[in-house]
Order: structure tokens, then C-alpha cells, then sequence
């Protein structure tokens, strides 16, 4: 791991600096130069730099925001070489943040309804599956952005089409730069649900031989619950 930082009690995230640095940074904090859109972020002396641009809360989702502007802090896309600024929140991926010390993707299955497991059908199209065949496309990967990808293609992602109620659901290259329809956040009551719209991970079509998945209004209903098998 590169860099390593501590989120205080006093809302500031402090920088600790690499494996065998540790305490020689016990004062540089997370700060913007200013509240708007494509504010450069930087490391900054705690003391001196203005209190507002230092504080920050992270939000059920992961997404880290000033609480002055409600803007989120985002990489840019490899073009930029990830630079990272203060932008608009929009829930897309590329402000997904996860305080972790693990950094590598998770590599899980996802079972869902009568304990079938969410699979990659070709390139792009999803079905279910009996958990015991464990072929190719079963496997995914979750990334700490919020991206959930096949582990036979990891550069491309979980996708749903639009933000509205049964909206397939598929697999498609990862967009540059971060996608809101790519994002996804797992909640305690086992659903998947596409942070942008509210919507959570579905099957309909439960009875055909190639179940559909979708998006949908949370119900409760065992269609919407799904456990990542690690």
C-alpha cells in the first residue's frame, strides 16, 4: 500500500505517510483550496490551512464530502493521471472511497434467489445458476469504488441501463472516469441496491427457463436478497 491515512474525531483525515513513515506527518490533513467544482485536493498543514477545507464526513455510500458544499471528493479519469478534486456528487463510481487496509477487490459469489448464483452469460447478459457449477463468469469481483465486475473480465461492470423501475440489468465495459450506473452499494438487509436511483438488484421472469435481471423498488421480497459468498 502507498499511503496510508486516519479519520479523526475532529472530522479532519490526517495523512500518515508510507509503511516506516508513520508519525513523521502528524500534522498534514486533507484539504481543498476551495468549496466548488474542480477544486484540487491536497495534503496540507493542519494548523494553517482555513478549518472549513480540512473537514469532512463520509456518507453511508462511501462517498467523502465537504459538509459546507455537500461536494464529494472524486478521482479523475487515467487521462488526468487520477487527479483528485472537489466535484459535484453525483454517486458515480470515481467517488467511491472505502477505508480499508486491504486495497485489492473482493472476489465473492452472488447468491440470490432459490440459492442460484448471479452469472456472466457470454459477454454481457446475466442469468442464474445452480452455485455448485462453478464455471467461468460465476465469480465476481467487488471493488472499493462501488464496481462490481466479473472476475473473467475485470474491466467491465455491472451496468443498469437507466435509473427507472425494471431497468435491465447487464455487464458492459467500465466507463473512464466513473459511471453512477455502475456503482452499487450492498445493504444489511441483503439487497444490492443502484445508489443513484434507489433501486435494488432484481429477478423477474422467475419462472422461465432464463430469468431477467433488473432493478426495482425495494420490497422485501426474497427475488431482492442476495449474499456474497466469499
Amino acid at each position: 500500500m502507498n499511503q496510508y491515512w486516519t479519520f479523526k474525531r475532529d472530522g479532519t483525515i490526517r495523512y500518515l505517510g508510507r509503511v516506516g513513515e508513520f508519525f513523521r506527518y502528524q500534522d498534514r490533513c486533507l484539504a481543498s483550496y476551495n468549496f466548488g467544482p474542480e477544486s484540487h485536493m491536497v495534503i496540507y498543514n493542519c494548523s494553517t490551512a482555513p478549518k472549513p477545507t480540512t473537514i469532512w464526513v463520509v456518507d453511508a455510500y462511501g462517498s467523502i464530502k465537504s459538509p459546507i458544499s455537500g461536494s464529494s471528493v472524486t478521482t479523475a479519469n487515467p487521462d488526468n493521471n487520477y487527479e483528485v478534486t472537489l466535484e459535484n456528487t453525483n454517486y458515480t463510481s470515481n467517488q467511491g472511497w472505502l477505508p480499508t487496509n486491504y486495497t485489492a477487490p473482493f472476489p465473492v459469489s452472488l447468491m440470490g434467489f432459490n440459492d442460484l448464483c448471479l452469472k456472466l452469460r457470454g459477454t454481457s447478459n446475466l442469468w442464474l445458476q445452480e452455485c455448485a457449477n462453478r464455471g467461468v463468469g460465476r465469480e465476481w469481483y467487488i471493488y472499493t469504488d462501488g464496481t462490481i465486475r466479473p472476475t473473467s473480465a475485470p474491466h467491465r461492470c455491472l451496468t443498469c441501463n437507466t435509473p427507472f423501475e425494471e431497468s435491465e440489468v447487464i455487464v458492459m465495459e467500465c466507463v473512464r472516469g466513473g459511471w453512477s450506473s455502475q456503482r452499487w452499494t450492498f445493504n444489511n438487509n441483503g439487497t444490492i441496491m443502484d445508489i443513484r436511483s434507489g433501486l435494488v438488484l432484481d429477478v423477474q421472469n422467475l419462472d422461465g427457463n432464463l430469468p431477467q435481471v433488473i432493478i426495482s423498488p425495494p420490497n422485501g421480497k426474497p427475488s431482492q436478497k442476495w449474499l456474497p459468498l466469499l
